[in-house]
């Protein structure tokens, strides 16, 4: 599911755990993805694994997109001044976005990450140039700067 509605669907139907740090996921026999271009990746999937690699590398270029993500790829989140090519480094600011209302510390992100913390801090130095928390505290305030910019009858 969409990063998006990860909160909403949580408030909902407690107790699951929706898959929303992933462009999409193939379980077995069942196929799911969070939109947008995530179903052209999953459809490259199932191209390339039916078809071939070049018939899924076709169908991919004449939708301009450039290459097949893995299902593991993290989702693309709000537009933030932070860019990571590092997935790890991705997944946490994904996460960090999906608890903007509730902040997680550094270590339970590592423990959602299954990650050791002084690892997920070493990520974000070479990614990043910055710890986690600091990363965390620039993207609340980006956050709240741009929703203080949007007429309030907007976000009704």
């Amino acid at each position: 599911m969409s990063w998006f509605q990860h909160q909403d669907f949580l408030s909902q139907f407690d107790g699951l755990k929706p898959v929303s740090d992933q462009i999409f996921v193939v379980d077995r026999d069942r196929l799911t993805c969070s939109g947008g271009t995530s179903t052209a990746h999953l459809a490259g999937l199932l191209v390339d694994r039916h078809i071939g690699k070049a018939q899924s590398t076709k169908r991919l270029n004449i939708m301009m997109i450039s290459g097949a993500e893995e299902g593991g790829t993290p989702q693309p989140g709000l537009t933030l001044d932070f860019r990571a090519k590092d997935p790890l480094v991705r997944k946490a600011l994904l996460l960090m976005q999906q608890s903007l209302d509730a902040p997680l510390s550094v270590a339970e992100m590592a423990r959602h990450l299954d990650v050791e913390k002084r690892s997920l801090e070493r990520h974000f130095r070479e990614a990043l140039g910055i710890s986690p928390l600091s990363a965390f505290i620039d993207m609340r305030l980006s956050v709240a700067r741009t929703c203080s910019r949007v007429p309030t009858s907007r976000l009704l």
